[in-house]
């Protein structure tokens, strides 16, 4: 089983994702929690030259950067994983170019992210769904902006719009939950809904299936 949490910086999807996963590694179950950009030695360079504030980076660069390191991700550890029966929990994935550079930028994803994932799609995506300015000043309480932080407002919500049409465009795979509520609310949604679509297990759940 392959679970991604996708939304904006602040969202709160990078808790959300290590919940679960620890939620799974106390029931013995097999797992691996992974994020992009990153996740392998060369997507974390990636990472941190794509994070610089000290570099100006044009659109398509990013992009290709961006699909770089996941296409490592894809074949170092994901594929590898899921092939092994492992559960992948990722913190951000494919998703993410489109609502990022699709739509933050205006750049066309369709071609690049097929190459880069070899048509991996997960079984489900958690988009964590806040208003960018409420979003934002989580994450700017947290640390300064980086550089795709730094974006205007206006950026954010484009990245937000392409978010939600995703989600409602897929609603087999996508469950939108509203990012504002407490922390376990969140996470109770979660498994819930991992409950109802038969993914998820009684002992972490604390129910019966």
């Amino acid at each position: 089983m392959f679970i991604t949490f996708e939304g904006l910086d602040g969202c709160g999807k990078t808790t959300q994702a290590k919940l679960l996963y620890e939620c799974f590694c106390a029931s013995g179950i097999k797992c691996l929690l992974t994020h992009e950009p990153g996740g392998t030695p060369i997507g974390e360079f990636i990472r941190n030259v794509l994070k610089s504030n000290e570099m100006k980076i044009f659109p398509l660069t990013e992009l290709l950067l961006f699909s770089a390191a996941r296409a490592q991700h894809v074949q170092e550890v994901i594929v590898p994983a899921l092939e092994s029966g492992v559960i992948v929990i990722s913190d951000r994935f494919a998703d993410s170019g489109i609502a990022y550079q699709g739509a933050g930028r205006g750049i066309g994803t369709a071609y690049i992210n097929e190459l880069t994932t070899g048509g991996l799609l997960p079984d489900v995506t958690f988009l964590l769904d806040i208003l960018p300015q409420d979003a934002l000043a989580r994450r700017f309480a947290e640390c300064s902006p980086d550089r795709i932080e730094s974006e205007k407002l206006d950026f954010f919500y484009h990245v937000r719009e392409e978010y939600v049409r995703m989600a409602n465009s897929e609603p087999e795979r996508f469950c939108i939950i509203d990012a504002t509520k407490e922390i376990d609310e969140i996470f109770a949604e979660i498994k819930n809904h991992l409950n109802h679509r038969g993914f998820f297990y009684e002992t972490c759940y604390g129910g019966n299936k």
